[in-house]
């Protein structure tokens, strides 16, 4: 019986942690990707400029530059998505919960 009660116990704990790192991962993958994007508009820009220069007589210049505008928010969302965003969301996961416990 007291067996199975803290098994219970360290499944919710397990559970609580589990929430708030979700929550948290939510929460800064959108924030930080924005604000790259955002950073990272006149780097592009200065790209697409040179690549247009380079690449004047290419018939399909126009379908280059759409493809770099959707690939740029693709490779850094999903950068920090599975990059930097768990190492960050579980650090912050186990301080909350820890201070939680105290």
């Amino acid at each position: 019986m007291f067996k199975r009660i803290k098994i219970s116990i360290l499944r919710k704990k397990r559970k609580s942690i589990l929430e708030k790192n979700a929550a948290i991962s939510t929460g800064l993958s959108i924030i930080s990707g924005y604000t790259l994007d955002k950073a990272l508009n006149k780097p592009t820009e200065k790209f697409i400029e040179k690549f247009k220069e380079v690449n004047k007589d290419s018939p399909k210049l126009d379908k280059y530059i759409e493809g770099i505008k959707i690939a740029k928010p693709t490779l850094i969302l999903g950068t920090v998505y599975y990059c930097a965003i768990p190492l960050v969301s579980t650090f912050f996961a186990e301080r909350l919960h820890k201070k939680k416990d105290k």
